[in-house]
């Protein structure tokens, strides 16, 4: 990288984001028991040393090594991975493979590229398959930025790295975010979430019928607030086959 930059390879100004799905070499129907493989691999480190890698990338890698990153309360759903692993490859995680199918084994390969016409890719970390594209670009953003002593304008992405989070951090750190938003408002038959009005100091949302969502959930995974109203205000609203089919209430990210 550093030859890149001699040569003037590496332009600085724009970002791209992407990632590529990687298949591992594993049977995903291999798959046992997490808690007896981890107990045998304690019993074969008793006796081993192993030196953690201190370093800012190291520290990158430790992070963001596939564990389940909760909100503010228990997910309703478990994962596979939470409780079976492969002996084969256990660091590998159950993904829809991009052509579609049933479900492997694999990793996310996650880049972020620079915009010369070189294409030189500034920076590359393989995670678990679980880590989600969105999740960690503003570390990787930082990390590029201290490495290679270098401050970009604007960042380029898909709709897979447009959330608030990651907009607000660009914005904040002087780079200007071209990230598109996903548009859930046309999926349903229901009241889109433009009609719902938000109220920054209560932290809530208000519906078109005066009623309150509130704030439920922080899905870390996918970066985004769950705000939901209460099921029995739902229930008793006299428009609610137009807002949602739910018994439990309405909710909006």
């Amino acid at each position: 990288m550093e030859l890149c930059i001699e040569a003037g390879l590496v332009w600085g100004e724009e970002l791209y984001f992407d990632s590529t799905k990687v298949q591992a070499n594993a049977n995903i129907k291999g798959m046992i028991d997490r808690a007896e493989f981890e107990a045998k691999q304690h019993l074969a480190q008793l006796f081993e040393h192993f030196e953690e890698d201190a370093s800012p990338f190291g520290k990158l890698v430790a992070k963001y090594n596939g564990e389940r990153l909760n909100g503010i309360r228990k997910p309703h759903y478990q994962r596979i991975t939470d409780e079976q692993v492969s002996p084969i490859d256990p660091d590998a995680a159950p993904m829809q493979p991009s052509g579609g199918g049933s479900a492997v084994l694999g990793y996310r390969n996650h880049y972020i590229v620079d915009g010369g016409k070189a294409r030189i890719i500034l920076s590359a970390l393989v995670t678990s398959a679980s880590i989600m594209d969105n999740t960690l670009i503003l570390d990787l953003v930082d990390w590029v930025r201290s490495r290679w002593m270098i401050e970009q304008r604007l960042a380029v992405g898909d709709a897979k790295y447009g959330t608030v989070p990651n907009i607000v951090g660009l914005e904040e750190r002087g780079i200007k975010a071209y990230l598109p938003t996903s548009d859930f408002s046309n999926r349903t038959k229901y009241y889109p979430a433009t009609l719902f009005q938000y109220d920054p100091e209560k932290d809530h949302y208000v519906c078109p019928q005066g009623r309150i969502l509130l704030l439920v959930s922080r899905r870390k995974s996918e970066q985004v607030l769950l705000y939901k109203s209460k099921a029995e205000a739902c229930n008793a609203c006299p428009v609610k086959t137009k807002c949602t089919g739910s018994k439990s209430g309405r909710y909006i990210w």
